[in-house]
């Protein structure tokens, strides 16, 4: 009787344990979340330096709001709405597909935060950059 008992006890902890590794999987939440990052929200940065022509130059400039952000490279400019973003590592890649009316440009954006008042960012046209935290106006 005593060996029944341990032999039903072992199959069962076997069983048990064969179907919770067998069904293991990572989790799969959604990778896609809507708006921009907490992290990067309410905040505004300065990267390089652009020239302009005519001897002018500005800056390259980035404003992050709770759904939207704005980029200035030079006279080109450009509003995502409605965007969505996905962490991969401690890169934010920021996507959107609507844009503010007149306004257009590359869908994505990628981010790479190193601390507080630096950031390292990538668009479709523009080689990786460093900015700088500005105050938000």
């Amino acid at each position: 009787m005593k060996k029944w008992k341990v032999l039903l006890g072992t199959l069962a902890l076997s069983l048990g344990l064969l179907f919770t590794f067998s069904s293991y999987e990572t989790a799969s939440a959604a990778t896609w979340h809507y708006g921009i990052p907490k992290v990067l929200q309410d905040t505004k940065w300065r990267g390089k330096r652009v020239f302009m022509g005519w001897g002018a130059y500005s800056y390259q400039k980035i404003k992050f709001w709770k759904t939207k952000y704005y980029f200035i490279e030079g006279q080109d400019s450009w509003l995502p709405l409605k965007c969505q973003w996905k962490k991969n590592g401690n890169i934010y890649t920021i996507y959107s597909h609507h844009f503010a009316q007149g306004l257009s440009g590359p869908n994505w954006l990628k981010v790479k935060r190193i601390n507080a008042y630096k950031l390292v960012y990538k668009a479709p046209s523009v080689s990786p950059h460093v900015a700088v935290r500005v105050p938000f106006n």
